[in-house]
């Protein structure tokens, strides 16, 4: 009999140490204070979506979460997400409200071109991408935010040279922030060439194009001049 509860109980030990997933009710509140109907609520982490639904008239929506901690992700519109980390504890009566009202936006920016940016919730690894001067997040928590250091938008080539965020610039292709205010993070690019010319360089080609150009007309007008006088040889038979 001993033997045979062994495993039975070595079950029941693992099922305490696992966490299940329970259902908990989440509220939306957007900028206005308001309820947000009708958006999708998600729960991750890493690159693990644990659980999503859509809000209610009144805002709520039930999520099967685990206990542990997680980012719940609203897509608000378009344009506006929101990133909130949580650690749940699910318990009788619990509740998670996400109020847009009470976080801070960043804007995420790019000059002169539009970039893609990577932002990386660091506790969970959870990872996001957005195009910048197109995306702003809603958040009150620490998120990294990583630039491309170049951009390819053939015959040019657009390289990062700084990024300036909350009054502060950085060369690095990185910042990490946690915004005590309504902010924007925004890459400054440069423009270059695809391929690097000197100017020497640049002359050179634009000479040579020109010198063609001369000799195909050139050639197209001996070859008229040929036509021609061939025509007049015809008709003066």
């Amino acid at each position: 009999m001993r033997a045979k509860a062994l495993p039975i109980l070595a079950l029941i030990a693992l099922a305490a140490v696992m966490p299940a997933a329970l259902a908990i009710p989440v509220r939306v509140i957007g900028p206005d204070n308001a309820p947000v109907a009708g958006v999708s609520v998600k729960a991750v982490n890493g690159t693990t979506t644990i659980a999503s639904g859509t809000t209610n008239s009144t805002g709520w929506v039930e999520l099967d979460v685990p206990n542990g901690t997680m980012v719940f992700v609203v897509d608000y519109n378009n344009t506006v997400d929101v990133i909130d980390v949580r650690t749940v504890t699910v318990t009788p009566g619990a509740t998670v409200v996400i109020n847009m009202s009470e976080m801070y936006w960043v804007k995420i920016q790019s000059t002169v071109i539009k970039a893609e940016v990577e932002v990386v919730e660091p506790t969970t690894e959870t990872e996001f991408t957005y195009t910048a001067n197109e995306s702003i997040i809603y958040t009150d928590d620490l998120l990294n935010y990583t630039y491309p250091t170049e951009v390819s938008a053939f015959p040019y080539k657009y390289v990062l040279k700084e990024i300036r965020y909350d009054g502060s610039t950085t060369t690095d292709n990185f910042v990490a922030v946690k915004p005590t205010a309504n902010m924007e993070i925004t890459g400054v690019y440069e423009r270059t060439w695809w391929i690097a010319l000197t100017t020497e360089q640049i002359i050179i080609i634009i000479l040579s194009a020109v010198a063609i150009i001369l000799i195909l007309l050139a050639v197209t007008r001996g070859g008229a001049k040929a036509v021609l006088e061939h025509r007049r040889e015809y008709w003066s038979r």
